[in-house]
């Protein structure tokens, strides 16, 4: 998987990676390092809408979800994406 952009949560429950049509998700314990969720927890995945260059990813304060939007247009569009 080529990765073009990454976040964690503000309390580090959420880990987020995406490349261009499709972005993981791994949920983290409190007392697991970073590398250890991602290496040996099953994530989710979700389906991107198409973006040109898709290499942004913010996941909202709130935890509400996440936001994506592409390089190399004048005015490109925000996607947002709520957590079920």
């Amino acid at each position: 998987m080529m990765i073009t952009a990454g976040d964690i949560s503000r309390y580090g429950r959420r880990i987020l990676i995406r490349n261009y049509p499709v972005m993981r998700m791994w949920t983290r314990e409190d007392d697991q390092f970073v590398e250890d969720a991602i290496m040996y927890t099953e994530p989710c995945e979700f389906k991107l809408k198409d973006e040109p260059l898709g290499e942004s990813l913010a996941i909202r304060d709130t935890d509400a979800g996440f936001v994506t939007t592409s390089d190399g247009q004048s005015h490109p569009p925000l996607y947002f994406y709520e957590f079920n």
